[in-house]
C-alpha cells in the first residue's frame, strides 16, 4: 500500500514538472512571437471605410501605435487587381492569422454586397463623409499637399553655383518692379542655352550648427520666364508667371524636376544617424505637425526620399537635490518626420507627428 502510495506521488510529481516545463515553452514561444509583430491598438477598428482625404499614414496611425510598421500587417488580397491601392469607399478589415493580426482590403463595390447593417453603423470614420466623384483616384501614403507647397517654390544650390547663374539686370522700361507680360533683360556675360527659366529671389545660407560651414544656398521660387531673344547686347526675356514680386537681382534658373512619388511610404532610418533642424519656412520661430522643416543632414550622409527620422529636444537642465550639482536630463522623442527631398548636404522634411512645438536646433537621428 505504503508502494502504490509512493509511485503515485512520483507519477503526479512527474506530471507537474512536465506540465511546468510545458508552460515555460508555451510561454517564450508567445513572447518571442509577440516581440516580433507590430503592436496593434486595441481600440482598432476591425471595419474601416476608406474616406476622400484620408491618407495611408493617417489609417496606419488607427490601426498601429508605430504607423512605419504598417508593411507587416498589411495581407494582401489575392482577389483583388492592384491590391496595394486603396481607394475611397474601400473597406478595410481586421483579421486574425497564424502571424497575428493583419488588415485586408475589400474593394467597395464587394464590400457594398456584403457588409451588414450592423457593421457599417460601427465602422470608424476620420472625416464627416464621403464625396463621390464619376474618377476615383487611390488615397496618397502621406499629405502630400502640404509638401507640394514647397516642393515648387523651394531649391537649394551650392553658393558658387548661385553666384555664378545669370540675374535680372532691368526691365524693358526700367521699372523695378516686374510682373507677367513684362520683357526683361539678363546678364550679357551668361550664355541662356534653354528656352523657359524658373526666378528665384534668394532666401539664406545655411550653415553647419557647430562648424559654421556653408551647406547650401536655398532660393525661393517667384515666378517663371522665356526667352525672347539672346541676338542683342543683352539676352531679353518675357515673364510669364509671378508668385511673388519680381525685381532686378533675382536669378534665372533652369527647372529641375521635382516629383514627389505619391505612394511613397515612410521607412525607419536605422543609420546612426544624428543632425539638427536648422530651418524653418519662412524663417518662422515654431513649427508643428504637417509643416516644412530643413535638417543638415543629406546625400553625403546616406540619407535618402522616405527615410523616418526621430525628432529630439534636449532635456531640462536640473539641479541634483543631494549634491547640488547641475546636471541635464537625457534628451526626449517627441515626434518624427518624413524626408521627401535630398540635397548634398541638407534636406526637407515634413513633420509626420509632434509631441511639442518643434525648433530650430532640435535634434533629428536615426531610429534606435
Amino acid at each position: 500500500m505504503n508502494y502504490s502510495v509512493k509511485n503515485t506521488r512520483k507519477s503526479l510529481m512527474s506530471l507537474l514538472r512536465s506540465y511546468i516545463v510545458f508552460c515555460l515553452v508555451a510561454m517564450t514561444s508567445f513572447s518571442v512571437t509577440a516581440t516580433t509583430l507590430p503592436n496593434v491598438k486595441a481600440d482598432a477598428p476591425v471595419r474601416y471605410i476608406v474616406q476622400s482625404g484620408d491618407t495611408l499614414w493617417d489609417i496606419a496611425e488607427l490601426y498601429l501605435t508605430e504607423a512605419w510598421h504598417w508593411p507587416q500587417i498589411w495581407a494582401v488580397n489575392p482577389d483583388i487587381s492592384n491590391p496595394h491601392l486603396i481607394y475611397p469607399g474601400d473597406e478595410l478589415r481586421l483579421i486574425e492569422t497564424e502571424d497575428g493580426y493583419k488588415v485586408q482590403l475589400q474593394r467597395a463595390d464587394r464590400a457594398k454586397g456584403n457588409r451588414t447593417k450592423e457593421a457599417a453603423s460601427n465602422a470608424i470614420k476620420l472625416t464627416p463623409s464621403i464625396r463621390s466623384s464619376a474618377k476615383r483616384s487611390a488615397i496618397p501614403a502621406i499629405a502630400s499637399d502640404d509638401i507640394a507647397q514647397w516642393l515648387g517654390r523651394l531649391r537649394v544650390v551650392a553658393n558658387d553655383d548661385y553666384e555664378r547663374a545669370p540675374y535680372i539686370v532691368a526691365g524693358n522700361d526700367g521699372r523695378l518692379l516686374l510682373k507677367p507680360g513684362d520683357l526683361i533683360y539678363s546678364t550679357q556675360d551668361v550664355a541662356l542655352p534653354a528656352s523657359s527659366y524658373r526666378i528665384y529671389q534668394f532666401g539664406q545660407t545655411y550653415r553647419h550648427p557647430k562648424s559654421g560651414k556653408a551647406l547650401g544656398t536655398e532660393l525661393l521660387e517667384v515666378g517663371q520666364a522665356k526667352k525672347v531673344s539672346d541676338s542683342g547686347a543683352l539676352p531679353k526675356l518675357e515673364i510669364t508667371s509671378a508668385k511673388k514680386e519680381i525685381s532686378p537681382g533675382n536669378r534665372l534658373m533652369i527647372s529641375e524636376e521635382r516629383a514627389l512619388d505619391p505612394t511613397l511610404f515612410p521607412r525607419r532610418n536605422r543609420s546612426n544617424l544624428r543632425g539638427e533642424i536648422i530651418g524653418l519656412p519662412d524663417r518662422t520661430t515654431l513649427a508643428a505637425v504637417r509643416a516644412v522643416v530643413t535638417i543638415n543632414l543629406g546625400q553625403k550622409n546616406g540619407l535618402v526620399t522616405g527615410d523616418l527620422l526621430e525628432i529630439t529636444q534636449a532635456g531640462s537642465r536640473v539641479t541634483d537635490p543631494i549634491a547640488g550639482q547641475e546636471m541635464r536630463l537625457p534628451d526626449r522623442a517627441v515626434g518624427n518626420l518624413l524626408v521627401y527631398q535630398v540635397y548634398e548636404q541638407i534636406a526637407y522634411g515634413l513633420i509626420l507627428s509632434a509631441d511639442e512645438a518643434v525648433n530650430v536646433g532640435d535634434g533629428v537621428q536615426s531610429f534606435p
